[in-house]
């Protein structure tokens, strides 16, 4: 007997992972983008695992991890474990928990409230029309509790057939079929405080999060194509500009791991070796000439004085094979940048 909460996996259109992280790395890393005061934490930590994802709550701002590993799905299904009873919330005071989107336009979110002492949980999808369909409010337990929630859009305008379902430990606790969502798609997610908290409302503590992992529908995607955008050549740190940086960009369909690639400033000793890492599609990621920022990705050359010449420079970009995939050139009040095939085009 296939188990509850992998039903809808066992049926006939098939699923693929798109992402997962139980946090034992100690860090948010695999995540697109950190928001606010979210971590890893011992203290989040769930069944069978050291470190958890610690949602901490002391102001209205959202405060949230993104995933945008997902390439348009039509088909999303997501798993993770929360714990909300350490949160204090004012009677009948809500927020979204997780939602998607396909580029800013919102698709499904889930909704948390308090209400008669006992939290409790809804979804919601956008429609084709521009309204939301939403389920009943299902209580949750006053323990972590496991959530696979499953969305679905439409075939088409004329047959209704999008659906959300919603299972706590297994248990389907709400299905509600017959949504008119189509064109709809998931390309980004996000978890934890998701929306500004409304100012009416008393909402402050901490929540844990644990175990996240997503699958949807195939996606046939593009191979990653990854180029060097700009270099900001002129710092504004005296004398040796250590803020000056490139951006690199990926801008095909499929992540790419950079172990192996080699960012080239043109004088020898100029070169920047990547480490292992996962440039997901559309990531933006800056190498600093010698600081470090972990907002954007963390790479420097860590080197002490100015490497970019503010009267014109190149900059090559190798893969793991050696082969130069990207070349970008500036000059003052110019730039100008050659793609893979190195063919000229000016900004």
């Amino acid at each position: 007997m296939v188990p509850a909460q992998n039903a809808v996996a066992a049926g006939a259109e098939a699923m693929s992972p798109i992402f997962s992280d139980n946090f034992e790395g100690g860090d948010t890393s695999k995540w697109s983008r950190t928001v606010g005061t979210v971590r890893a934490d011992p203290f989040a930590a769930m069944t069978g695992s050291n470190f958890g994802l610690l949602v901490i709550v002391n102001n209205r701002k959202s405060r949230l991890l993104v995933d945008n590993s997902p390439s348009g799905q039509t088909l999303y299904k997501a798993s993770f474990q929360l714990d909300i009873n350490k949160l204090n919330m004012g009677r009948n005071n809500k927020f979204r928990l997780f939602k998607g989107q396909k580029g800013t336009v919102l698709q499904f979110f889930l909704l948390v409230r308090k209400y008669n002492n006992k939290y409790w949980i809804k979804a919601a999808s956008k429609t084709s029309s521009g309204k939301v369909a939403k389920t009943k409010w299902a209580v949750l337990p006053n323990s972590p509790v496991l959530i696979n929630f499953e969305w679905k859009a439409s075939t088409s305008l004329s047959s209704p057939n999008g659906h959300m379902k919603l299972w706590k430990n297994g248990v389907l606790t709400f299905a509600k079929g017959g949504i008119s969502n189509k064109g709809g798609a998931i390309k980004s997610v996000k978890i934890g405080v998701v929306n500004r908290i409304k100012s009416t409302f008393n909402i402050s503590g901490k929540f844990y999060i644990d175990n996240f992992t997503s699958q949807g529908d195939t996606i046939s995607t593009s191979p990653a194509k990854v180029v060097i955008t700009h270099i900001r050549y002129d710092g504004v740190v005296p004398i040796k500009e250590s803020d000056e940086y490139v951006v690199i960009d990926n801008q095909g369909g499929s992540s790419v791991n950079l172990k192996g690639w080699r960012l080239y400033a043109g004088d020898p000793g100029q070169n920047f070796y990547f480490p292992s890492f996962d440039l997901k599609p559309g990531q933006k990621c800056r190498v600093y000439t010698n600081e470090v920022h972990t907002a954007t990705c963390g790479f420097s050359f860590k080197i002490d004085k100015a490497i970019w010449n503010n009267g014109g420079d190149c900059g090559s970009l190798f893969n793991s094979g050696g082969k130069r995939v990207s070349y970008y050139c500036y000059w003052v009040g110019s730039e100008v940048f050659f793609m893979d095939d190195f063919t000229k085009k000016t900004k």
